[in-house]
């Protein structure tokens, strides 16, 4: 109770699910500043709670945060600030990703002749977080974090203003005019202070993200079975550069991302895998995509927050 002093603290009491397989559900816990401080029977957690502390009784079901593992979430952030005011909640940010996603689904993350600075990033990621936490989420994988956006989450975990727990995936940008080939690429990696697994618990690296085809929502994944006629999708890397970068990847220790059942062959590799700007039709019997989801219609998208930023 004495490390409580001076922290701000609550006590919730309803149906708690724990996850913890010995104790599956709890009656109440204890909320200090931003951490559970206890979880238990409403008798033992109120013995560990500060003298007069507020209890709140809930009703519903009680659950651990969600991690997202595929969300943009800074790249989300510089939307919401051009999107929706200050004040706008959670269901008026999702309504108008969608929006924004409807009337354009390769709309920019950003809209200026400058991109976005330092501390434009750090004022999307104040925004994003009490949104996402509104939804439920307290973590997210990024999947693909430019080197801005890992400056601009540093930077935002040296200020201690992370509330969101972060997985980062370096990308690259392989394909892009400033990291045309594979020795660009591992060039950028090298410049990262750390690689696969370092960080803590609020903010580590995972593993490299590089685009291999193209996104299966919008039809470009690439498959041995055409999506319409004879097209079969986008291919943007070929699979000798692919495994080259896969294998220095691993070589640096760079960790490795499974890939999933691909709908053409392809060799493993060690990072998710998909890259920008390549060509359409290569459909030599080693390429594959990592994960090449065939959808219903080439049109459908998913209608999700994500969307802001792409696959």
């Amino acid at each position: 109770m004495c490390e409580a002093a001076g922290r701000s603290a609550r006590l919730v009491v309803g149906h708690v699910r724990t996850m913890d397989p010995g104790v599956p559900t709890a009656e109440a816990l204890l909320v200090v500043g931003d951490r559970i401080a206890a979880v238990g029977t409403l008798d033992d957690v109120r013995a560990a709670a500060p003298e007069g502390t507020a209890e709140d009784h809930v009703e519903g079901t009680v659950l651990p945060g969600f991690t997202d593992a595929h969300a943009h979430a800074q790249r989300a952030g510089l939307k919401a600030l051009q999107l929706v005011d200050g004040d706008a909640d959670a269901a008026t940010f999702s309504a108008a990703m969608l929006a924004d996603g409807d009337a354009d689904p390769d709309a920019p993350d950003w809209i200026g002749d400058a991109p976005p600075t330092l501390g434009d990033r750090l004022a999307a990621i104040r925004r994003i977080q009490p949104l996402l936490h509104a939804m439920g989420f307290t973590g997210v994988v990024d999947p693909a974090v430019t080197l801005p956006e890992l400056e601009g989450y540093r930077e935002a975990h040296r200020q201690g203003l992370l509330t969101l727990r972060v997985v980062a995936m370096p990308y690259p940008e392989l394909g892009s005019a400033a990291v045309p080939d594979v020795d660009a690429a591992l060039a950028v990696l090298d410049s990262i202070d750390g690689v696969t697994g370092d960080g803590d618990d609020r903010l580590r690296l995972g593993p490299v993200k590089v685009y291999y085809d193209g996104e299966g929502m919008k039809g470009q994944a690439l498959l041995e079975q055409p999506w319409t006629g004879d097209d079969h999708g986008v291919q943007r890397i070929s699979a000798t550069d692919f495994a080259r970068l896969a294998s220095s990847c691993v070589a640096r220790g760079w960790g490795s991302a499974s890939t999933r059942s691909a709908a053409v062959r392809s060799p493993r590799c060690s990072t998710a895998s998909r890259r920008r700007n390549g060509t359409r039709g290569d459909r030599s019997p080693d390429s594959a995509a990592s994960s090449s989801t065939r959808t219903s219609n080439r049109a459908s998208r998913a209608r999700t927050v994500r969307h802001a930023s792409g696959s």
